[in-house]
């Protein structure tokens, strides 16, 4: 896919102010229209006309929520190329692929190469769905108790088509897939790693204390790191679950100094990084 990143006749007709933006917006939503589409609605509309009214609403809301994601993660990545922050982008939980694709096309476009060395995208997947809820945290969440979370569920784009999205923006050596579960992959990670921004969509509190206590304490966090949270307001926007659970203990493990940036898109928090403590209490 080609994407332009100069105005059409019509955004050449707007304010000069705003046609960046609406450069950008015309773009993302050109990347995520073959991602974010359900494929499994339109199979059951075909047959159920009932399925079909009931769910195309629900999609329209889901794009234009998806895209508002697509979006901060855009600009997340512009901010940290834009303002020195050094190191690489990480996705953890990749799966249709569509945030990891925009991510990509992002560095792309954004990255004017940090000491001479480009950025990379570091994404990690089990590429078999969620793992079993083993954590007592996660068996009583309202999503693994509705089976909405179940083991094997939340499955996503394979590694080969993964791939394939981030090869149409990023050369092979820098997107780098991590192909396992996250106690299993996060100790691949070169030490010395420096992350300048993060997605976390994670899911589970398992997953997300494990990825969150892993980086932080090996330091691959530093001042002006942006993390995401793609999974904030689930399991009824409760502290006692999830990645707001995770989050929480993690920041007064390593006792976090961070700028809370606010909502997102319809689950998702952002977080800018300022100081922390490495070895923890």
């Amino acid at each position: 896919m080609s994407l332009s990143w100069t105005g059409g006749e019509r955004i050449q007709k707007l304010p000069k102010l705003v046609q960046p933006l609406a450069v950008l917006t015309r773009n993302l939503i050109q990347l995520s229209r073959p991602l974010i589409a359900r494929p499994q609605a339109k199979s059951q509309a075909q047959t159920d006309p009932k399925v079909f009214e009931y769910r195309n609403p629900g999609e329209i809301h889901y794009r234009e929520s998806r895209i508002e994601v697509y979006k901060k993660l855009a600009f997340g990545v512009e901010g940290v190329c834009e303002n020195g922050v050094e190191g690489d982008v990480a996705e953890f939980g990749t799966g249709s692929g569509s945030t990891a694709r925009v991510m990509a096309c992002a560095i792309s476009e954004f990255d004017r190469g940090q000491n001479g060395a480009p950025r990379k995208l570091h994404l990690f997947d089990s590429f078999q769905g969620l793992p079993d809820a083993e954590a007592e945290t996660d068996q009583e969440s309202p999503l693994v108790k509705s089976g909405v979370w179940g083991k094997g569920s939340c499955i996503g784009a394979s590694k080969d088509q993964l791939t394939k999205f981030c090869a149409k923006f990023l050369s092979e050596e820098r997107v780098v897939i991590y192909d396992g579960w996250f106690k299993d992959t996060l100790p691949q990670i070169p030490q010395g790693t420096k992350f300048a921004m993060i997605n976390i969509d994670c899911d589970l509190y398992q997953s997300a204390i494990e990825v969150l206590d892993y980086i932080f304490s090996q330091g691959f966090v530093q001042e002006g790191t942006y993390i995401f949270f793609d999974d904030w307001n689930c399991n009824r926007a409760s502290s006692a679950f999830g990645e707001r659970r995770a989050w929480s203990e993690v920041e007064e493990k390593f006792a976090i100094t961070y700028t809370d940036c606010g909502e997102y898109g319809r689950d998702g928090r952002k977080f800018i990084i300022h100081s922390y403590d490495k070895v923890g209490k």
